[in-house]
């Protein structure tokens, strides 16, 4: 019997996932009329461009920093998940970076985007990489925005700000604490942040929320880079996550109870000496459409996901040896309700990211 038209569907149904990947609501332009921006101490004052806003940028003195108080004419909306701007800086030599405030009630919410100069960047901060400082009030209810240049060196350049967005992802990246990866938060974060370069890579918006899933409404698909243990509320509201169609990409994970919501079940860990290692992901493209043929993946340690007896999982890669041989062992298992790998997020390599917009 045909099984791949089921497969199809299994893909259908997991792309619906990032269709809508991320929504955005417009908060700048309009802006606010240049007498309505107020400027810093030994701050030059914002222009009015037909491009946007012109911030400039005078390190003429000893102070370290300017800045623009800006205010916000639309409500950031309470789903949102992260700020966009999109900047362009004529020259970087006096600038050591920027930082972002939004102003709600008595207090503030502050982040620091990491900054590539040039016409038109656009920088992402997830709603988690605010800090409060003071009392504020809820983010969401913010209505200034604070645009700070930080001195590196005495000199002049020219901040264009063109655009400030709300953004609402569908996708949202789990970066593990001691609570899912006990003894080694360090390394969970570590894995988060390759998941997230790779997501980056796939040109996949997304968020970053941590272990304790209280938050999950927004979201149809989230991925698991490591999450080793799962205490029982963070199985049921992964659970509840999937019972209202939510989709799951989970990474080198021996839960079953996890597992068994998507029709698998964990194999037992197989090693393997580092001159013997697996070294790259075998597709099959005919059974996942728009997959690679290989993922380059060296690893000596996995635990292989099974589909279990009568569920619609099906194995879309398997393993290559040392030699370059493909194998029987799963690598990556596909289901209706997400995809489960049998080890870590692969590196941000091409393919790595061709197989990800092709699961997601």
């Amino acid at each position: 019997m045909n099984r791949r038209p089921s497969a199809l569907l299994l893909l259908a149904g997991l792309g619906a996932a990032c269709l809508a990947a991320a929504a955005d609501t417009p908060l700048l332009p309009p802006f606010p009329s240049a007498a309505d921006i107020r400027a810093g101490e030994a701050t030059a004052p914002a222009e009015a461009a037909p491009d946007g806003l012109r911030l400039p940028v005078r390190f003429e003195g000893s102070h370290d920093r300017v800045y623009w108080d800006i205010p916000l004419p639309a409500r950031i909306p309470k789903a949102a998940t992260a700020i966009q701007l999109l900047l362009s800086c004529s020259e970087a030599a006096p600038l050591r970076g920027l930082s972002l405030h939004l102003q709600s009630g008595n207090g503030w919410y502050n982040a620091e985007p990491a900054f590539t100069p040039g016409e038109r960047q656009r920088l992402d901060l997830p709603r988690s990489r605010f800090r409060p400082e003071g009392n504020p009030g809820p983010w969401e209810k913010s209505r200034t925005l604070r645009l700070s240049a930080w001195k590196q060196a005495a000199g002049n350049t020219l901040l264009t700000l063109h655009a400030v967005s709300a953004r609402t992802d569908a996708v949202a990246l789990v970066r593990a604490t001691h609570t899912t990866a006990p003894g080694e938060a360090a390394f969970a974060a570590a894995l988060a942040d390759r998941c997230a370069r790779l997501l980056a890579k796939a040109a996949i918006p997304f968020a970053v929320i941590d272990d304790t899933l209280d938050t999950l409404d927004p979201y149809t698909l989230l991925l698991l880079p490591y999450a080793p243990t799962l205490p029982a509320r963070q199985l049921d509201r992964l659970t509840r996550f999937l019972d209202r169609n939510g989709r799951l990409i989970v990474f080198y994970n021996a839960s079953p109870q996890l597992a068994a919501r998507l029709g698998l079940r964990p194999g037992t860990w197989q090693g393997a000496e580092p001159a013997q290692a697996w070294s790259a992901l075998a597709c099959d493209p005919s059974i996942l459409p728009g997959a690679p043929a290989r993922v380059p993946h060296v690893t000596t340690s996995i635990i292989p996901p099974f589909a279990r007896p009568g569920t619609r999982a099906r194995t879309v890669a398997t393993w290559a040896d040392d030699t370059g041989r493909v194998t029987d062992l799963p690598a990556c298992l596909l289901t209706p309700h997400g995809a489960w790998f049998a080890h870590i997020p692969p590196l941000a390599y091409p393919s790595a990211a061709t197989l990800l917009n092709a699961l997601a």
